[in-house]
């Protein structure tokens, strides 16, 4: 370009070791960058691995403000960059007020082609996930809603690689005939992605992808097989994943068509001290260190449930209801959850 308006450069990492940005999505309701990161300056696939970082617009505003503040207002650094026009040093020409964020140089400033190099990162300490396939790494996408953020992501072996911010150790891998993706494009109504559509534009092909397929499954087993489903046990229906709004993200732990096959007594007391449930569930529950079972107990028309910590033995759950007072009998209804 002849004229370069404003032209700042800063340096941008990604954790300790990506260092190349390929490609990068900006999210409009969350207000972040997403940069698709290589820790190589060319692909190959022996040694090049991948990450994803984040970067807020405000932050990156604020980091260029004061790039150009350290050169106008305080004379230090170096305005050119070499490669664009010779270096030359800063020279101190504005008061801190003349300047902000939307900030552009006049025309018949000396320095209008004469960009500002700076030297303070636009760093992000922490990828959000790392990529050790062997593959190389060419295109990204990002959708958001109020719940959680979905990620596409695109690679030279004609695969989008589809994974929730919320649970980055699930990815779901689809593989298409064209041998490089070349962009993703989601369309959709925000700010919901109800009924959205995936784009993807590869070496000879553009190909339009549903990605609200899920509503068609009206059991939790034929919607469990699916890739990017998930039974919403509150709503008893299937949904994306990134639809299902009340379910606790940490419930991947467990089976989502667990149900509670019966509980043993069926009635008791409700004034008796020590009083002990035994909930049999269809299938195994997981035990470990990590996870603490509730069990909740709705009584009536009350609002508020009561909750009472579980004992875990593989597929039996004991409970210990509450003690409820000045009540000679009602129903109560139980469920269970990961705390």
């Amino acid at each position: 370009q002849s004229i370069i308006k404003s032209y700042v450069e800063l340096p941008i990492t990604c954790g300790k070791n990506y260092n190349y940005l390929i490609t990068a999505k900006f999210s409009n309701e969350k207000n972040i960058l997403y940069g698709l990161f290589r820790n190589t300056t060319l692909a190959n696939l022996t040694s090049t691995s991948h990450a994803i970082c984040t970067y807020s617009i405000d932050y990156i505003q604020e980091t260029f403000f004061q790039t150009i503040k350290r050169c106008l207002v305080d004379g230090k650094g170096y305005r050119g960059l070499d490669f664009i026009s010779p270096d030359t040093h800063c020279i101190p020409s504005k008061n801190l007020n003349d300047i902000n964020n939307d900030y552009c140089p006049d025309e018949n400033d000396r320095f209008f082609q004469y960009p500002i190099g700076g030297h303070q990162l636009i760093e992000q300490t922490q990828p959000i996930i790392e990529f050790n396939d062997k593959v190389n790494f060419t295109a990204i996408e990002i959708g958001s809603n109020e719940n959680d953020t979905i990620i596409f992501v695109g690679d030279d072996n004609g695969t989008v690689h589809t994974f929730q911010t919320s649970n980055t150790n699930d990815i779901y891998k689809q593989n298409f005939q064209s041998k490089i993706i070349i962009d993703l494009k989601l369309i959709h109504k925000k700010p919901t992605l109800k009924n959205a559509n995936l784009i993807v534009l590869t070496d000879n092909q553009i190909i339009k992808q549903n990605l609200s397929i899920c509503e068609q499954y009206t059991t939790c087993n034929d919607c469990s097989n699916v890739a990017l489903c998930h039974w919403c046990s509150k709503e008893n229906k299937c949904t994306a994943t990134y639809e299902c709004v009340h379910d606790n993200p940490r419930n991947d732990r467990i089976n989502m068509c667990t149900h509670i096959e019966r509980v043993i007594p069926q009635t008791v007391s409700l004034n008796t001290l020590h009083t002990e449930l035994q909930v049999i569930f269809n299938i195994p529950l997981r035990n470990n260190s990590v996870d603490e079972y509730m069990c909740r107990f709705g009584f009536n028309d009350q609002e508020e449930p009561y909750h009472t910590k579980a004992i875990l033995n593989r597929n039996i759950v004991k409970c210990f209801p509450p003690i409820l007072n000045n009540t000679d009998r009602g129903r109560m209804i139980l469920s269970y959850f990961i705390f």
